[in-house]
């Protein structure tokens, strides 16, 4: 199964001074040493099979940046482990489906005692063994053509003339989302603002009872760590049509919830490793 190798942190004292490869494009400084993130940035494209500008470009959000992705386990081990020695936090995990649980709607939370159910799916989370907790922001957006048949003419002679007239709707929604990594990364759950119903928890907003059922949970979790960097630097969307017969209509979504899904992953996977973040 596919894999993604992901660096956590950079190799801090890790050099590239091969002079030829300063002439790749203008992102890279012409003086490696006044630009130390030039100078790792060209030591490690190599290594990943990627070109300087597209490395640099990854990292340009919050880590951990995906910067490869191998056809199987252990050729992501390998890499990990030669990232790992020239000084960098790396990780890797697969592309399990389904390896992020969701509820959905129609589900309900509740704190019982000390584990987090959920009804009536019957799934139990004991708050000891959460390690991570990572609120994010979800971002989804959705375009929607509708084709009509329109007549635009029913003359007596010329006869009947219709035409095709496409209709757009745009939407987009940005939501709040936690995530319960448990000790070792087996379990990650996702609860979504919009689809969130918490016993006990009241607000006038769906935000306002989101805000408030994450500082319980994490009242609730002392050993877990809070992370937000999702928050105000979300994982940018990626997209996919799904159309009806061909020529009637298009639903075309474009969402971040795989990408986000993969880096809290990441994340469970370098706490789990103690890798640097």
């Amino acid at each position: 199964m596919a894999c993604a190798v992901a660096l956590t942190a950079l190799p801090a004292l890790f050099r590239h001074r091969a002079e030829g490869h300063y002439r790749q494009g203008p992102v890279v400084s012409a003086a490696p040493e006044a630009d130390p993130l030039a100078a790792i940035v060209l030591g490690l494209a190599p290594l990943v099979g990627a070109t300087a500008y597209d490395l640099r470009m990854r990292l340009a959000g919050p880590a951990p940046w995906v910067v490869a992705h191998t056809p199987d386990a252990p050729a992501a081990e390998a890499l990990v482990g030669h990232l790992r020695a020239l000084g960098a936090g790396a990780v890797w995990c697969d592309h399990t489906p389904g390896a992020v649980r969701d509820p959905g709607p129609g589900a309900t939370v509740v704190f019982d005692g000390d584990t987090l159910r959920v009804v009536p799916q019957g799934w139990a989370v004991p708050f000891v063994s959460v390690a991570l907790v990572v609120v994010v922001t979800l971002d989804v957006e959705r375009q929607v053509e509708d084709i009509e048949r329109v007549v635009v003419s029913n003359h007596p002679r010329r006869g009947r003339v219709e035409v095709d007239v496409s209709r757009h709707n745009y939407a987009r929604q940005q939501q709040r989302g936690v995530y319960l990594c448990t000790r070792g990364g087996d379990t990650v759950l996702r609860l979504v603002q919009a689809s969130l119903r918490a016993a006990e928890v009241h607000g006038v907003t769906s935000r306002a009872r989101f805000d408030t059922f994450v500082a319980q949970l994490v009242g609730l979790c002392p050993d877990a760590r809070v992370d937000r960097r999702f928050v105000d630097a979300p994982r940018k969307r990626t997209s996919f049509a799904l159309s009806s017969a061909v020529g009637q209509a298009q639903d075309a979504v474009h969402s971040n919830l795989a990408a986000t899904d993969l880096a809290v992953r990441l994340l469970a996977r370098a706490a789990a490793e103690a890798q640097p973040l």
